[in-house]
């Protein structure tokens, strides 16, 4: 058997087993909807919302179909380390490998930016390619002995756009900048002058224009697990908006603070964010993509206890100061491509508590978006999280939230890892 053949065996047999696995959950989830006692109209809205569903998995399938490595694209050797071989047009990625956690022993303070980010680096060092095979394009905030900066990641160093005169003070300036494209090549094309392992990487926008805007019960299971909070026992016929505070976003390793004076219960939620590049009012859901700039990473961190207080007060208990932890950075719509079909994943004290399917969203992006701009200008800068995925522990039984000392760490496939420590004010 060649290496080529052995290669493609193996990565049959594991996206066989794939979809056997999500096959076989989403029936399930399916069967349960459908099945339940409703009336006609409710069933009918279950079957399009999984008949969507399905549809936008189709298309990621036939996609990553047509994403194969050709004989010529391996060097001579085994693909299993016992050769030379290497592929130069990489395989489709899957679900990202496991972050080690070296750095979840000790997480440290609020500031060890070469502990953390060390292992982060190097995590998502083989998990970013781009479908043109090179390293995907990642613009990053961040903090050194000069002050707070922006540029663009390259391997485990960056480019500082200090170099360039005249450019934009931050992310957000780029963002708004006319001759926006004209930076970012600028500051791609520039030498890499910093490693990551010396700075501190911020929050891509730190202080957006506006607050940012969330997606509710965007996932069937979510709406299943939160039914008894929620009182929503049935799939949304429209996205479900809030939004919380632009104060509290903070960086991809800062602290989730928690003044137990104020919250108790205090619950986790990964969930893929947008970024607009360009503004907009009654965005078409055919034009919505044009309007992004990129993703990140975002942790909708949530204090169960004042959600849902009385009448509902989703803006107290999403809007405290560092419950929304964003990052690592922001990769580029162009480079992250098909964002219907990313895996999400949220640890806590390295344990899996959420793991889903971006194409298990009830409402599509461009959905989200032409639901959000409808009679609402979005500017540049804005950030949107698009929902969360079930395991969130206000879901479980029984149920769990987040204690001082505990390691939150939020990952979605091709994007990154976000790693936050959870802090009890008034605690060393």
């Amino acid at each position: 058997m060649s290496s080529v053949e052995w290669f493609h065996g193996g990565i049959s047999r594991a996206r066989m087993a794939i979809k056997a696995r999500a096959a076989t959950m989403n029936a399930s989830i399916e069967s349960r909807w459908i099945n339940r006692p409703s009336g006609g109209r409710e069933v009918g809205l279950a079957s399009r919302i999984f008949r969507d569903i399905s549809l936008r998995r189709a298309g990621h399938e036939a996609r990553r179909a047509q994403e194969c490595v050709r004989p010529a694209d391996w060097e001579h050797g085994l693909p299993d380390g016992t050769g030379s071989a290497r592929p130069i047009v990489p395989p489709a990625p899957g679900p990202p490998p496991r972050a080690t956690r070296a750095a979840v022993a000790n997480p440290g303070c609020r500031s060890v930016p070469g502990r953390q980010q060390a292992t982060m680096i190097a995590h998502n060092e083989g998990s970013t390619p781009n479908e043109a095979g090179g390293p995907r394009l990642r613009i990053a905030a961040f903090r050194d002995e000069r002050g707070d900066a922006w540029g663009v990641v390259r391997g485990n160093r960056l480019t500082d756009a200090r170099q360039l005169p005249g450019a934009p003070a931050d992310i957000l300036g780029l963002l708004s900048a006319p001759d926006r494209d004209r930076w970012l090549a600028e500051a791609a094309a520039a030498a890499a002058v910093r490693s990551l392992a010396e700075v501190l990487l911020l929050a891509p926008i730190s202080r957006p224009p506006s607050d940012v805007i969330a997606l509710g019960l965007n996932y069937v299971e979510h709406v299943d697990e939160t039914a008894d909070a929620t009182k929503q026992a049935s799939l949304p016929k429209v996205p479900i908006l809030f939004s919380k505070a632009a104060g509290s976003v903070v960086g991809p390793f800062d602290e989730i603070r928690v003044d137990r004076s104020v919250v108790q219960k205090v619950d986790w939620e990964v969930e893929l964010a947008l970024v607009i590049g360009r503004g907009g009012r009654d965005i078409r859901p055919e034009a919505a993509l044009e309007h992004i700039f990129g993703y990140m990473v975002a942790n909708d961190v949530s204090g169960r206890d004042l959600q849902f207080l009385d009448g509902g007060q989703w803006y107290r208990g999403k809007g405290l100061d560092t419950f929304c932890p964003t990052g690592p950075w922001i990769v580029t719509r162009d480079e992250v491509g098909d964002a219907d079909s990313l895996h999400l994943e949220l640890r806590v004290n390295g344990v899996v508590k959420q793991s889903a399917g971006t194409e298990q969203m009830i409402f599509d992006i461009p959905t989200t978006i032409a639901s959000i701009s409808a009679g609402r200008t979005l500017v540049a800068g804005d950030i949107i999280l698009t929902g969360t995925p079930s395991g969130v522990g206000i879901g479980r039984t029984p149920q769990e939230f987040l204690v001082h000392g505990d390691v939150v760490e939020a990952e979605i496939e091709g994007i990154g890892l976000i790693r936050n420590r959870v802090h009890e004010v008034g605690r060393d």
